[in-house]
């Protein structure tokens, strides 16, 4: 191992070595067949929307800025995280970055560090998931 280390395998998440499974594909769920790419804002709103039994596929503008907006609202809310938030999300952290020493035949020591490619991406959602635990309470 040479320091730090960057692992993907989407297809055999037991050749992870550090958190265990597969990093997800970065794609955008598509709005429409043929229309651009998703952004979050907009994914946050359409699941509202579906909450309240409606599907913003060819709704008004008026009414999807709406949506849009309460989405809007809900991300500004979550910008400062819970202390359960951060506690997940340093708990995820832990098991992403594994850090030791090894030595050669001479008796050298060498430090290495292994950190996950996906970390960010697994403390974000340890964080949502404490969000959602706490929700389902």
């Amino acid at each position: 191992m040479t320091g730090l280390e960057t692992v993907v395998n989407d297809e055999n998440p037991a050749e992870f070595p550090v958190c265990g499974a597969p990093m997800k594909n970065w794609e955008y769920a598509p709005a429409n067949e043929g229309s651009p790419p998703m952004t979050k804002l907009e994914e946050i709103a359409r699941a509202i929307a579906k909450t309240q039994g409606f599907n913003l596929d060819g709704f008004n503008p008026s009414t999807r800025q709406k949506y849009m907006g309460f989405a809007l609202a809900a991300l500004k809310a979550m910008r400062e995280p819970s202390k359960e938030m951060v506690i997940a999300g340093d708990d995820e952290k832990e098991w992403c970055i594994d850090s030791s020493y090894s030595s050669d035949a001479d008796g050298n020591r060498h430090d290495y560090t292994i950190i996950a490619s996906d970390l960010p991406a697994r403390v974000y959602r340890a964080m949502i998931d404490a969000i959602i635990q706490e929700g389902e309470k």
